[in-house]
């Protein structure tokens, strides 16, 4: 018969791997993806104010919805803003313009200390593919900062199952610990 101990052991090692495995996966129509954006995610880190937040939704294979706001503004004003592939702590290439590729919605990128993005990125099947790795970053450039002022890089939100799973694995381990010590 199965050691009860053992058992909830199981649980949680299952419960731990399913959230080390969504990472991994491609990206796929509804999935969300978040990036705290600041100064200190640059490479190398600086210290601008600079500090927002954005979440990309994956809409279908070729389109995405990208909505970014600041708390606080840039030192001078933006004159450039992609998305790029590499992963936390390295630069890299760009991937997709956000100022000139083929968008639907309200975006103020360049000429101003306050750049907001609010809708949906069409045509970009070959990103959205690649975009489950967890190796692309947003970033902000402007004159002072011309490698960038502000980046963050887009990790995948937990799915609401997958939080549920994680909170039952620790429930587990919880349990296993405590009956340990009696």
């Amino acid at each position: 018969m199965l050691n009860k101990s053992k058992l909830i052991l199981g649980i949680a090692l299952l419960s731990g791997l399913a959230l080390m495995t969504r990472s991994a996966q491609a990206a796929g129509p509804g999935d969300v993806f978040v990036a705290p954006i600041s100064g200190a995610f640059e490479v190398p880190a600086n210290a601008s104010t600079a500090l927002g937040t954005a979440v990309l939704t994956v809409v279908n294979v070729d389109d995405f919805q990208l909505v970014v706001n600041f708390t606080s503004v840039f030192s001078a004003n933006v004159t450039a803003a992609h998305i790029h592939l590499a992963p936390p702590g390295v630069n890299g290439g760009v991937v997709v313009n956000l100022a000139t590729a083929a968008f639907v919605g309200a975006r103020t990128i360049t000429g101003t200390t306050n750049p907001s993005i609010s809708g949906t990125y069409t045509g970009q099947a070959a990103f959205i593919t690649a975009l489950g790795t967890g190796t692309h970053y947003i970033n902000f450039h402007n004159a002072p900062f011309p490698g960038g002022e502000a980046r963050g890089n887009f990790a995948a939100a937990p799915e609401p199952g997958t939080v549920a799973l994680g909170v039952l694995g620790l429930g587990a381990l919880a349990i296993a610990r405590r009956r340990r010590g009696q």
